[in-house]
């Protein structure tokens, strides 16, 4: 264990320093990133709104927001990235609760952006839904996607059944926007 407490913080190749300022966190601590969220809206407002959206899945205790400046402005202004520092309810064992923790959506509307929640046992949410989701799907078995080669749901155009008919006979709409977009290149 002492080897562990020597061991170099790092986050996003930075190093940090170890500043340990009150109590040791405990295993039910979760850290959720909030990105793309618009940097003209009210920043402590939205903060106030992304712990409402994670008040059902977890207890959230702060919320910083990264700040930065340009080249010559010494302003500080929101860097459209919010670290929250949350709290689920325990497992039999005290550690976090896996299914809990795969509960707290991957994405949430804030000020009408699509902002995606980062953190660890997050499951893989379906980037075409994002936050406009009624029960959790992947990409892969997402029921608003649509095969480009024949319009039916559940896969891609690589793996459709009917590619092969598809080159055979194409359909004349896609036809006629391939002409289209040759004309143009001409």
């Amino acid at each position: 264990m002492d080897a562990l407490g020597e061991a170099p913080l790092v986050f996003h190749g930075s190093p940090l320093q170890r500043h340990l300022v009150g109590p040791i966190l405990p295993r039910t601590a979760l850290v959720v990133e909030v990105s793309n969220f618009s940097e003209n809206e009210d920043i402590y407002l939205l903060a106030r709104t992304v712990a409402l959206y994670l008040m059902p899945f977890a207890k959230v205790h702060d919320v910083w927001t990264e700040l930065h400046s340009i080249p010559g402005d010494t302003t500080l202004r929101p860097a459209n990235k919010m670290v929250v520092l949350a709290e689920t309810t325990p497992s039999q064992t005290g550690a976090r609760d896996p299914a809990k923790v795969q509960a707290i959506p991957g994405y949430i509307n804030l000020g009408g952006q699509q902002c995606e929640l980062h953190y660890i046992g997050r499951l893989p949410w379906c980037t075409t839904c994002r936050s406009n989701i009624t029960q959790f799907h992947s990409f892969d078995n997402c029921p608003r996607r649509r095969c480009y080669n024949c319009n039916e749901p559940g896969h891609s155009a690589a793996l459709c059944p009917r590619e092969s008919q598809a080159t055979e006979r194409p359909d004349p709409a896609m036809a006629q926007q391939q002409a289209n977009e040759t004309a143009s290149d001409a």
